[in-house]
């Protein structure tokens, strides 16, 4: 079985959500690629976006503050994502119950085994 890791989405990427465009570039990548600019662009005043952008990144970080970045979230309304954060919160808790009660059995085979290769 393989399983995805699945990491919450950044405020650049909800921002299309909302009404925005996406980033061309990370912002990570180009926080590398222009070392010597890093204050300017980290500075929302020099950002450039007006209007409805400036709005769609307000509303995609005022999201990510208040649900974080979990990309199911954006199906829901917002009366009904506490409800799946719940449901969420409870999956994840039994299956990691039933992870460990899974491993306790493998520590008694592995017992099981250990004893059985001891010399008569």
């Amino acid at each position: 079985m393989f399983l995805y890791e699945l990491w919450p989405l950044t405020a650049g990427e909800l921002a299309a959500y909302f009404g925005g465009s996406r980033p061309d570039k990370p912002l990570v990548a180009t926080l590398l690629d222009e070392l010597d600019h890093v204050h300017e662009l980290l500075d929302p005043a020099q950002s450039g976006m007006v209007g409805s952008a400036a709005g769609a990144a307000q509303a995609a970080v005022q999201h990510v503050l208040a649900w974080g970045g979990l990309p199911p979230l954006l199906q829901y309304p917002e009366s009904e994502r506490l409800a799946w954060l719940d449901a969420y919160q409870a999956t994840y808790l039994e299956r990691d119950l039933a992870d460990l009660a899974r491993l306790r059995d493998l520590a008694r085979l592995r017992d099981l085994e250990t004893f059985s290769r001891c010399p008569a």
